[in-house]
């Protein structure tokens, strides 16, 4: 269960937050800094610097915030000392036509509060902030530096450090959140807690989950656990009592996700409009995608080798894939496991995208680079980035199926160009499809002499036909101005082979009469090896098939790379020149 979970996460790695419920960790924006006579003395950015790649920025530094009681989202309710500047600073440049009434109430609560908290525990600080308040030309004098500043923004008042720092005002707070969250208490009911399992009060509504606004949630803050509706209630029970949950357990799991969700954290990566958060149980600073980031297959095969399987050692690990829908948090998906079978699942993931090269050593397809395979935009719909991602953590329990393919496929048929990342995945589907039904054959990652799939021959022929076609092009000093045989032929070749290959033989008759004028002996090597595939493709489906369906389109683009892939390793063998693909495959000849 991922709410136990995420309540160990936050007993382990925030325990100093944990054991204070009426405070959280919190980015404050800015200082506002008061005399110990009230007068302002200056708004102070409170940030440290960081670097973000080739960027070099500057990032809110964290303060230990109040935690509300109740939720902010209705009415009125003040922190004490720092809050947003509606509330510390009230009507501003930053309010919107329509908004004065609002931040001018909020602006007094909160100003009462402060009064309030000061004649209460006298401390010099508090009653600072009082003199502050109730000096007019000091508030205009505040309100007018902070003129550029939003009016979300957290702002926390400082007087010779900041004031929620001290500990009378801590103490102050810590009894004034325990009575209101008591009043809270007493609307909800008594029941069983199902984390802990402690008898208790169980609270009507949770707190608010935020940072997922750039998910599509809301800025003011999400919910992953809400019965608002009626439709969401069942055998009675009211709003929380079909999931009771104590309050510690609660704001255990809120804590979490808040700390998870923060920007900046290494355990969030955002990923086609979803929230993608890991983390393991010891390890704390570490994120999924430098498993699935690898800049080269040395290091991929140095850490997902046998050798480091039986050293790395094993931790657990979590993984919370969520987007936002306005007010609820949408659990996408959820897995959790031992890092040693991680590892394993990827490494196998890596083993089966690999394709053999066409020249040059390619790099380990990227995750970024694979929803672009998919979608042109690099942002596919969620169910399709989540089976990716489900497919590389858990290996093949969890294949990938025909809507990968069909996707990965797709856009061959519009003129897009063959990749390795694009033929990887094609491999990879296709192999997942055998393993589902029940086929151990794997399509290996180079030329396989032994497949005689219909499908895969006919891409091998097509590759020869269009490297005999760009050779003849280029002999006429045509080249860069034809368009070559793949954008003219792939598509209805890659479909339709006895309506395309005939068309395409007619080419390359003339094709090869032109070249055997410059190299006769090369040619009839090429003729060779078209028919010995020509004869092939009439032996296994009695010639060339009418229709393709989909995994013989999917094997017809891997024959098509593998031959490339063949042709181009011949010719840098030889140290010749070969044009494939339509573009300019050329390895430079010894002269």
């Amino acid at each position: 269960m991922f709410l136990q979970a995420l309540i160990e996460y936050a007993n382990l790695h925030l325990s100093h937050q944990a054991e204070e419920d009426a405070w959280e960790e919190r980015r404050v924006h800015y200082l506002l800094e008061i005399s110990p006579t009230g007068e302002f003395l200056g708004l102070l950015a409170h940030v440290s610097r960081s670097m973000t790649g080739n960027q070099d920025l500057f990032v809110p530094k964290n303060l230990m915030m109040p935690r509300s009681p109740v939720l902010r989202t209705r009415g009125i309710n003040p922190l004490l000392a720092a809050d947003n500047t509606r509330y510390v600073l009230g009507a501003g440049a930053w309010t919107k036509p329509g908004e004065y009434k609002k931040h001018t109430q909020r602006h007094r609560a909160f100003v009462k509060l402060i009064v309030k908290a000061a004649k209460a525990i006298h401390d010099s600080s508090l009653e600072a902030c009082a003199r502050f308040y109730a000096r007019p030309d000091q508030v205009k004098k505040a309100r007018e530096a902070a003129r550029n500043v939003k009016s979300g923004a957290l702002l926390a008042l400082s007087v010779d450090g900041p004031v929620i720092a001290k500990p009378q005002v801590r103490s102050y707070w810590n009894g004034h959140y325990g009575k209101q969250s008591s009043k809270r208490a007493e609307s909800g009911f008594e029941g069983d807690c199902l984390i802990c399992g402690g008898a208790g009060g169980i609270l009507p509504t949770h707190d608010k989950i935020r940072g997922a606004s750039n998910l599509g949630g809301r800025a003011t803050g999400v919910s992953l656990v809400s019965f608002s509706k009626d439709a969401f209630q069942s055998y009675g029970w009211q709003t929380n009592q079909n999931s009771p949950l104590c309050s510690h357990c609660s704001n255990q799991y809120v804590l979490a996700l808040n700390d998870l969700l923060r920007p900046g954290t290494p355990h969030r990566t955002n990923v086609a409009g979803l929230g993608v958060l890991f983390w393991q149980k010891r390890e704390r600073q570490f994120g999924i995608f430098e498993y699935l980031e690898l800049p080269d297959w040395k290091r991929a095969q140095d850490l997902f080798g046998a050798e480091s399987h039986t050293n790395a050692g094993t931790d657990t690990f979590y993984l919370l894939v969520v987007s936002a829908n306005g007010g609820r948090l949408c659990v996408r998906y959820w897995a959790s496991g031992n890092t040693l079978e991680l590892r394993r699942n990827v490494g196998e993931w890596y083993m089966g995208l690999r394709l053999s090269d066409r020249g040059y050593e390619p790099t380990p397809p990227s995750f970024w680079k694979l929803l672009r395979v998919i979608h042109r935009q690099g942002a596919p719909p969620a169910s399709r980035t989540v089976s990716l991602l489900r497919r590389a953590i858990e290996g093949q329990a969890k294949p990938l199926g025909a809507q990968i393919l069909t996707d990965a496929l797709s856009p061959l048929q519009h003129g897009v160009r063959v990749s390795p990342e694009r033929l990887g995945l094609v491999r990879l589907c296709l192999n997942d499809l055998r393993y589902a039904r029940g086929d151990e054959r794997k399509i290996s990652e180079g030329l396989d002499p032994e497949e005689t799939a219909p499908g895969y021959l006919c891409g091998r022929l097509f590759a020869e036909y269009e490297s005999v076609r760009a050779a003849a092009l280029r002999k006429l000093g045509k080249l860069e101005v034809s368009p070559s045989l793949f954008v003219k032929h792939y598509a209805q070749a890659a479909a339709c082979p006895a309506i395309a290959f005939p068309r395409i033989h007619v080419l390359l008759r003339k094709d090869l009469r032109i070249l055997k004028r410059w190299n006769r002996d090369v040619i009839i090597a090429n003729e060779r090896r078209i028919e010995q595939l020509q004869r092939l493709v009439k032996r296994t489906s009695r010639g060339f098939p009418i229709v393709l369906d989909l995994e013989q389109r999917a094997l017809f683009a891997l024959g098509y790379y593998h031959q490339q892939a063949d042709l181009i390793s011949r010719a840098l063998a030889k140290g010749k020149k070969i044009f494939a693909g339509g573009t300019d495959f050329q390895v430079q000849a010894d002269e």
